[in-house]
Parts: C-alpha cells; structure tokens; sequence
C-alpha cells in the first residue's frame, strides 16, 4: 500500500518534538514527512519555529487516548518516529497501532521496562507484521552503546575456545576472574549486551555503575544481532 509520507514525527509540539523536526528539515532523511500530536493549535506553533526559507511539514492530529486516530496517523507513513513520553504511560499504545499499521516504529526512549513490556506484548505480532519495532535511539542510550562498541574494539576477536587478547596495554584475558581492578563481579554470569555493527567480541574492563541492575554488573562477551555464547558453548565467570 503506498503511503503518503516517508515518516510521521509524533509529539511534534513538545521540546524535543521541535529538535527533531528542526534535524528533519536541515538533514532532510525524509522526502516527504508530517508532524503530528494532540493539539492542532500546538503543531502550527511549533511548525512556525521551523526554517521558514526551507519545506515545512504537514500536520497530523492524533492522541494517545484515541487509539483510531494513532493508527489513522501510522497508515499514512512508512515510519512513525515517537518522540512522545513518559514511555511506560504514553508509548504502548503507539506501538501497537504501527503494528496494526504495518508501519515501521523508533521511539528515543530511555525507559527499560517500557522496552522490555512492548518485547514480551508484541514480539510475535511486529514479526507477524514485518514490523521494525526499534527503541533508544537517542541520547539517553547511544552513547552508552558507543561506549561498549569502543571498548569491544579494543580487543582482538579471539580464535575458538580461547580469550580475547587487549589490542593496547590492557592485563591479557587468559586468566579469569581478570586482577582487580578489572574484576566486575565475581561469580556472577555476565550480561550478554546487544551492540548495532558486525558481530564483537569484548573483555570485561570494569564495573559497570552501582546503579546497574542485578546481573548487568559485568560486559564480557558481546554480539549481534542476538545473544551468543562464548567458545565452546559456555559464558565464562567473570
């Protein structure tokens, strides 16, 4: 079915709305797009900051608290970009009318119990649907993903059934648990992180923050697009 814009900017009319729809005009991804949000009056304000010497976009009114009208906006684009929170109350509802849509969805959340309940709720459905279901794609988690990038290409992908070994001068991996101050967390299973880029591998190299929760204290082996096991068919303790 063809759709009348490339993407669909929701929650257009709020602060960050307004940054993105500022990067949409001057980086143009889009050749067609729309800004969209619960207020009318608001859309026009906040398309009235835009470049005025450049396309301004059209205006979609939906709500959170219609879903008729989240799915009336999602049919009308390949892309629906939310930038709509707080996730765990405003997001769901989105995603499910760009599952029922068939309409790709990235949200900039940051909230991981959001991520983890429309995972567990609409899996089988955004697969069924042939759906992208993508969240974090802003600040509060690419850094973090750059970081853990930055710090797996430090080491070298290490041969079957062997350690990796530190590209600089880092304590070599062969034997575990690594000498403090490398140790993350002794005798725990270590967290297996998802990284967009080719597959990775990385060494644990420190603790990650207190404020982690349980079980996420430790980056040892990493992959994508899913979850791997180490050489031999086991995760190592770190």
């Amino acid at each position: 079915m063809a759709r009348k814009y490339d993407a669909v900017i929701f929650g257009a009319s709020g602060f960050t709305g307004v940054q993105v729809c500022r990067q949409a005009q001057r980086l143009r991804p889009f050749a067609s797009w729309a800004a969209a949000g619960r207020s009318a009056g608001r859309l026009r304000e906040a398309v009235a900051q835009l470049d005025a010497s450049a396309a301004k976009p059209d205006i979609i009114v939906a709500d959170v608290e219609s879903h008729d009208s989240l799915v009336a906006m999602a049919q009308q684009a390949r892309l629906v970009v939310n930038v709509t929170g707080p996730f765990r109350f405003l997001g769901e509802g989105v995603v499910r009318a760009c599952i029922e849509a068939g309409t790709d969805y990235v949200d900039i959340c940051g909230e991981p119990e959001f991520m983890e309940r429309t995972l567990l709720r609409y899996q089988e459905a955004a697969v069924a649907a042939g759906v992208i279901v993508c969240h974090a794609c802003a600040f509060d988690s690419i850094p973090a993903d750059l970081g853990v990038i930055h710090s797996a290409l430090l080491y070298r992908r290490p041969r079957s059934g062997t350690r990796a070994t530190p590209r600089r001068s880092r304590p070599p991996c062969t034997a575990w648990p690594p000498r403090p101050p490398w140790r993350a967390c002794a005798g725990r299973r270590p967290q297996r992180v998802w990284s967009p880029g080719p597959r990775i591998w990385a060494c644990s190299v420190r603790p990650l923050p207190s404020f982690a929760p349980r079980g996420m204290r430790c980056l040892s082996w990493a992959r994508t697009p899913a979850w791997c096991e180490a050489p031999g068919g086991s995760w190592p303790t770190c």
